[in-house]
């Protein structure tokens, strides 16, 4: 059984999904903080992350953040420690 839970409009924006766009193209292409994403995130969140990378663009370039998403809890956490991840690195 999967719990999907439904996030609203502030919820999304509390992830702040910019900074995780902003600030990817920078960690990936240096070396020692793309050293540190690998070792801050196991294989399979890495692939979480880049597909919610996706959706993520897609709402910071086209669409806005929507009022409503839906997304199981597991998935919102990593991306909070994600969005945490990206903008606290140097």
């Amino acid at each position: 059984m999967k719990l999907i839970t439904v996030f609203e409009h502030d919820e999304l924006r509390a992830l702040q999904p910019s900074i995780l766009i902003e600030s990817w193209r920078n960690v990936m292409q240096c070396g020692s903080k793309r050293r540190k994403y690998y070792e801050s995130f196991n294989e399979k969140e890495r692939e979480i992350i880049q597909q919610q990378y996706k959706v993520f663009g897609n709402w910071h370039f086209k669409t806005g953040i929507p009022q409503k998403h839906a997304m199981p809890i597991h998935i919102y956490q990593l991306m909070n420690r994600a969005t945490n991840f990206f903008g606290t690195i140097k």
